[in-house]
């Protein structure tokens, strides 16, 4: 199967490549050792003195510093002539070149993150790095650096293999051959948001669901029940796109690595070494066979693979129609804070939950229960905004990152009934989201100071007090009412449906649900 897709910027960058600066990079597969594999750079031609060369200290979806550049060694730069150039480096992720115009190539060895066991600065494993013998996750800012200012030219990215290894990505594909494959991007962002995974196991899933085309390129240590897979993805994309009805791009790759059952993964669980880093075309997904036995709700690995996939593929919906400034521009080598994380983090869950569960309203109920009980973990008197602001400042952010899948899910539960009832079952959250792109789209990303607002404008005004109170403010919302609104009643931490509803119950609750 040839998987890519091609827009406009592949036809403009293909017709005129010839005459544009780029970077060619090269991997041989086929040499690793110890973990470790050696990265050549065919650098663009630089015009100044002196330039500071980069690896990310920070990539989009992480709260906390990845610091790449650690992984790094055996740096070398050359002029055309194989003569070493003089560098100097600044820090840990970042090297400055002297006698820049003379820069030629660059070369160095990658240590893979995954093998970084340590309870602070584990780089969560989804946006890790994995180099072994028969697989390779190239997420890219633990591969490959940048110049500064030349973020915005052509990235070439070939990977050398034999003809057993086969390289998967949502990357433009340039050149497959059996001796090496060349993805394209546009640019720096586009390359750190679309991973790659070449392996010796050519086990792929293809799902094609109504205009959707979808590749999963699976890297298993076990022998795992692929026919329950493909029906995971099928049926995620099939009830996403019948709740959303919203555009999704119309090919998305899933890179799957399914570790097996070892009395380790306790460990690296705690660590955040699995779960899900979500893309705007693709997701990884690192998950091992006994994900029940440790975590929190107990859920079988099959179903905590649905619930991942189900909660990416609605990021890649929102990220593609409804970006963010903060990530069309975002700053690799700082920190720059958004109040906004739940946008992309607490939403998109809480709509995932009412998907997989709007036709059963015992088992949503429940749902909000645990999340109700999980949310008592952690520290009061942390305003959701600010906690976003903050979370990198955390000594080990991981610690704090599931506030916004849990704490997060129940306050856009009553973000949304309050919509609705403020708007007297007119209009409900998903809609306003949906909304916002008579505003927003891919051409006019959102501020971080126009979120709100936008929000307010298309719900209801008395909406910036709800932000104000429980998103910059911390209080608790009172669940009992809210649950109240939609038919519910919450006591003692739990939701259950009312026996006996009114009118206006059944309308909100239809409303919140979805239904016709």
């Amino acid at each position: 199967m040839k998987y890519y897709y091609i827009s406009f910027w592949v036809l403009l960058l293909c017709s005129t490549l010839s005459a544009q600066q780029f970077y060619l990079y090269e991997i041989d597969v086929n040499k690793i050792e110890n973990d470790q594999i050696k990265v050549t750079l065919r650098c663009p031609k630089i015009n100044q003195k002196q330039i500071h060369f980069y690896f990310p200290a920070y990539i989009p979806n992480n709260y906390a510093a990845t610091n790449y550049g650690r992984f790094i060694s055996k740096f070398s730069v050359k002029n055309a002539k194989g003569q070493y150039i003089n560098f100097t480096q600044k820090d840990i992720n970042s090297y400055l070149i002297l006698n820049a115009q003379d820069i030629h190539s660059i070369e160095y060895t990658v240590d893979d993150t995954w093998d970084l066991l340590e309870d602070r600065n584990y780089v969560f494993g989804s946006s890790g790095t994995n180099i072994e013998t028969d697989c390779i996750l190239i997420n890219a800012g633990g591969f490959f650096g940048y110049f500064e200012n030349y973020q915005n030219i052509p990235f070439h990215i070939k990977i050398i293999h034999s003809n057993q290894w086969y390289a998967h990505s949502s990357l433009f594909i340039q050149e497959r051959k059996e001796s090496y494959t060349t993805f394209l991007s546009p640019n720096y962002n586009r390359l750190v948001d679309n991973p790659i995974i070449a392996t010796t196991k050519r086990d792929t899933i293809v799902v094609k669901q109504d205009k959707i085309e979808c590749l999963a390129s699976v890297y298993a240590a076990y022998s795992y029940p692929k026919d329950s897979i493909r029906r995971i993805i099928k049926s995620s994309l099939s009830e996403i796109q019948s709740y959303l009805q919203y555009p999704i791009n119309k090919q998305y790759h899933i890179i799957l690595y399914l570790r097996k059952a070892d009395p380790q993964n306790k460990q690296l669980r705690d660590i955040g070494a699995f779960g899900a880093t979500e893309h705007t075309h693709c997701s990884v997904i690192h998950i091992p066979e006994d994900m029940d036995e440790y975590h929190p709700l107990k859920t079988p690995y099959l179903k905590r693979i649905q619930q991942l996939l189900c909660y990416n593929l609605i990021y890649a919906a929102l990220n593609a129609n409804l970006p963010s400034s903060y990530l069309v521009d975002f700053d690799f080598q700082k920190s720059v804070p958004t109040a906004h994380n739940w946008f992309y983090t607490s939403f998109p869950h809480y709509i995932s939950l009412l998907i997989d569960n709007d036709d059963n309203l015992h088992r949503l109920c429940s749902w909000m229960s645990k999340k109700a009980s999980l949310a008592k973990h952690y520290p009061e008197g942390v305003p959701l905004n600010s906690l976003s602001l903050h979370i990198a400042d955390y000594p080990n952010p991981y610690d704090l990152f599931h506030y916004f899948f849990d704490y997060g899910v129940l306050l856009m539960f009553c973000l949304d009934v309050e919509i609705i009832f403020q708007t007297k079952g007119e209009k409900n959250l998903l809609q306003v989201i949906k909304s916002l792109n008579k505003k927003f789209d891919k051409e006019r990303p959102f501020t971080e100071q126009e979120l709100i607002p936008a929000i307010v404008e298309q719900s209801s005004p008395e909406i910036a007090r709800f932000f104000e109170v429980y998103f910059q403010k911390y209080n608790k919302p009172d669940y009992a009412k809210y649950a109240q609104y939609v038919g519910l009643k919450y006591e003692e931490g739990i939701f259950i449906p009312l026996d006996t509803q009114t009118a206006q119950q059944k309308q909100y609750l239809k409303k919140w649900l979805q239904l016709p």
